[in-house]
């Protein structure tokens, strides 16, 4: 039975890590290793909780001093000793048959070239220390080739729901510590290039938006997002409709009230513009956006959804694969 090294980064949080560590004690397939990288937290409440489990199959690495997610998924990576690796957010929870599934998939398919597994999700959202909403969420499945259509994603699996051939992370190109956000886009988009990825259709992960900071609501979300696009634009300028619906998804997030900043919106969507002229939504959406944020946000989301994104996505996958 094959080795899974299961890596939980960490950073305080000592009973959300409780959680996590018991979610992977419960999983059926059992041939697994756990690391928790403790990413230097200002007190000793992690090293509290991980001597609560007497497993030797859990093992512990601690930074000298607090480095991010990233460099923690790192360092956790670097040591693993398994067939696979696979990541868990010290605030997620994963379902008892999360690993045996995504393994089956692997262990079934006929494809040697399948590098990636991933599912999908139940969002849980809580407040207050209660659960408040819980959504089913069902994203396009990935299977096959599929370097095309995630350049032109935004929204992508999170890092909890990936499961990796250990022998296809080059140990010099694993997260990018420098991107502020968005380096699961960063990372699948680099192993999409080579490798083929399946999907299992079931929620296998519970991910918890909670009160406290996720990298996902927090102000470092548009840098990391705007670097990853620059990292990745050389490619994306293959396919002008991928980049230009990029940045005017940029600019409606520059839109909320949250993160207001009418400039900023302004700017990627003349990029939307630039990259493909013969698209009408940004220019109408540019407009719309010289007289209010609050117009053009309502424009945006009431324009109609047949433009042809989705079906460049497929058509390039045809040719591509």
């Amino acid at each position: 039975m094959p080795l899974v090294s299961v890596i939980i980064p960490t950073y305080g949080r000592e009973n959300l890590l409780r959680r996590a560590i018991e979610r992977v004690i419960a999983q059926t397939w059992t041939t697994w290793d756990r690391i928790v990288v403790h990413d230097a937290s200002p007190d000793d409440s992690v090293g509290s909780v991980i001597s609560e489990f007497d497993d030797p199959r859990m093992r512990c690495i601690r930074h000298e001093f607090n480095q991010g997610a990233p460099a923690a998924r790192n360092t956790g990576i670097r040591a693993a000793k398994g067939t696979y690796i696979a990541l868990l957010d010290s605030d997620d929870e994963w379902l008892p048959e999360k690993l045996e599934v995504q393994l089956g998939l692997f262990e079934d398919s006929s494809s040697e070239e399948i590098g990636v597994v991933v599912c999908n999700i139940i969002s849980v959202r809580t407040m207050g220390g209660k659960i408040v909403d819980r959504s089913l969420v069902s994203k396009r499945p990935l299977n096959g080739y599929v370097y095309p259509a995630l350049l032109g994603r935004r929204n992508m699996r999170p890092t909890s729901t990936i499961l990796i051939k250990s022998d296809i992370l080059d140990h010099d190109e694993l997260f990018d510590e420098t991107l502020e956000s968005s380096q699961e886009y960063d990372l699948l988009v680099r192993l999409a290039r080579d490798h083929h990825f399946a999907t299992a259709g079931q929620r296998l992960v519970l991910m918890h938006l909670h009160e406290g900071a996720r990298i996902s609501t927090s102000a470092k979300r548009m840098p990391g997002m705007e670097n990853a696009l620059a990292k990745h634009s050389p490619e994306l300028k293959k396919y002008p409709v991928v980049l230009s619906s990029h940045h005017a998804v940029l600019a409606v997030r520059y839109c909320k009230p949250e993160l207001l900043d009418i400039k900023k919106a302004r700017k990627h969507l003349r990029f939307a513009i630039r990259s493909a002229p013969w698209m009408p939504g940004p220019w109408v959406w540019y407009m719309a956006s010289l007289f209010s944020p609050g117009l053009y946000r309502r424009i945006k989301f009431a324009w109609p959804k047949n433009l042809p994104f989705g079906a460049w996505h497929r058509l390039e996958n045809r040719q591509r694969t």
